[in-house]
């Protein structure tokens, strides 16, 4: 965990956070001051939140991933001709 006691060991441009609460508040604000770049875990962790959405479609629906990969890029293909 970064927090204000251990905020000056680190030397980074990025952080991305793998876990909640992994950066305390008043360490986030020295990084923001030191110029270093977080990332939440929501948006670090997005990969991982869109695969176990798609295995449970798929397990709910009875579905392969590669039927649902070729519905999800039929939709977008009409969406992008309507959009044209």
């Amino acid at each position: 965990m970064v927090t204000k006691e251990n905020v000056d060991q680190i030397n980074c441009k990025v952080i991305i956070e793998a876990a909640n609460q992994a950066i305390s508040y008043g360490a986030e604000k020295d990084l923001q001051k030191k110029g270093i770049f977080v990332i939440p875990d929501l948006i670090g962790n997005s990969g991982k939140i869109i695969s176990s959405y798609l295995e449970w479609l798929k397990n709910i629906q009875h579905k392969s991933i590669g039927r649902l990969r070729v519905r999800w890029e039929q939709k977008s293909k009409m969406n992008l001709l309507k959009a044209l």
